[in-house]
């Protein structure tokens, strides 16, 4: 008969880690591989020698009306054939643009449409009221109290829940302020 070895694995030994005395719990260990490297170790004497690791930050145009309240945006609402529209009067804001806005043929009087002249990055704007609403010939006196107490009420979701699409227009108006900013995205 032959006889049957039994096998026994042994269990590796648990090492027990250092316990912090502050915290009471085992301190952990960091193994670090060092690879082997023909190359010099870089050697800086002063901060002037060393690049930034950032790109630079690209310049972009900020556009500013130098007057308060030169600054509209139109609401155009349309479904079918139906449309209704109203101003906001904008106390003061700016645009950025990608380039250096060409206003040699500006007329301060009746002012510029930012996003379709422009190649518009960020828009800002403070404080807004609203002017009376313009409606088409075919909307009831009915409807268009409704309408307008549901933009007022709900705003631009209200109304689009109804079915209606929105194009804004935002307009400058009067002496423009150019002036050189940077742009924290690099946006091109």
């Amino acid at each position: 008969m032959i006889a049957k070895r039994k096998t026994t694995k042994k269990s590796k030994a648990i090492k027990k880690l250092p316990v912090s005395k502050s915290k009471k719990r085992p301190a952990s260990k960091k193994v670090v591989a060092k690879k082997a490297s023909n190359k010099k170790p870089k050697q800086v004497s002063k901060p002037s020698t060393t690049t930034a690791k950032h790109k630079p930050q690209k310049s972009v145009w900020k556009l500013i009306p130098k007057e308060h309240n030169s600054m509209q945006e139109v609401h155009v609402w349309k479904k079918g054939n139906l449309t209704f529209q109203f101003s906001e009067e904008i106390l003061h804001g700016h645009v950025l643009v990608v380039e250096k806005p060409d206003l040699s043929k500006y007329d301060p009087d009746v002012g510029i449409n930012v996003y379709e002249a422009f190649n518009v990055l960020e828009y800002e704007c403070s404080e807004s009221w609203s002017g009376n609403p313009e409606f088409s010939d075919d909307i009831s006196e009915e409807e268009r109290d409704r309408l307008w107490n549901l933009w007022r009420e709900k705003g631009e979701s209200g109304l689009m829940d109804e079915g209606w699409n929105l194009k804004v227009d935002t307009w400058f108006y009067g002496p423009l302020l150019v002036e050189e900013a940077k742009y924290p995205h690099n946006p091109v």
